[in-house]
């Protein structure tokens, strides 16, 4: 139930800015893959967070120290939502509670959602590689084809937006804390349960 209201409330907030900012920087030909922290970027980012971000208490990119937060500490800062890093990975960890409740699949087959690959619009069905399974000799794993909840299709819709031109890639690899522009090329176990605890 949260993690529905969550993404309701603030999940095309999320997207929209972190697909603001990042059309901002394309435009001013910004390298991306030379992506620092300054106060120009920082600004940048302010301008383009939307009303209702900057109303939850959005106020920075990150974190500047990039570290895991501790004890009591940890969840102070993360209630206080400061961080829009820390909120995306909290809207992450909300998709894959969703959809996994929805679908009730194992986290493998879940971390092998690829983007722009992973529905079936005709059939309104999830795509994804079963575990456990394997067919021919070099044991290739089964595609399946299950029906899912329109709810889970406008979610995953809408965390594929983040992955600007980049079919293909997975689903739940998130953005990487020194640079948000650059996607994890894999699912680890530790994010997708980092996620899950963030959220």
């Amino acid at each position: 139930k949260n993690a529905i209201e969550f993404h309701y409330k603030y999940g095309e907030d999320i997207i929209e800015t972190y697909n603001s900012f990042y059309q901002v920087l394309k435009q001013k030909k910004y390298n991306f893959n030379l992506f620092k922290y300054t106060d120009e970027l920082h600004n940048i980012f302010l301008s383009c967070l939307t009303p209702k971000l900057k109303e939850l208490g959005v106020s920075a990119i990150k974190s500047e120290n990039n570290k895991l937060y501790d004890g009591k500490e940890r969840f102070n800062i993360l209630r206080e939502n400061t961080y829009f890093y820390d909120l995306l990975k909290v809207y992450y960890g909300a998709v894959q509670i969703v959809v996994g409740a929805l679908m009730a699949r194992r986290q493998s087959e879940l971390a092998s959602l690829k983007v722009g690959e992973c529905i079936d619009e005709n059939t309104s069905s999830l795509i994804f590689k079963q575990s456990k399974s394997t067919k021919g000799i070099f044991g290739t794993k089964n595609t399946l084809y299950l029906p899912i909840d329109q709810l889970g299709i406008d979610m995953i819709k809408n965390l594929e937006k983040l992955h600007i031109n980049r079919s293909g890639e997975p689903l739940f690899a998130i953005p990487q804390i020194k640079n948000i522009f650059i996607f994890n090329t894999s699912v680890a176990n530790s994010t997708y349960a980092q996620n899950l605890d963030f959220f």
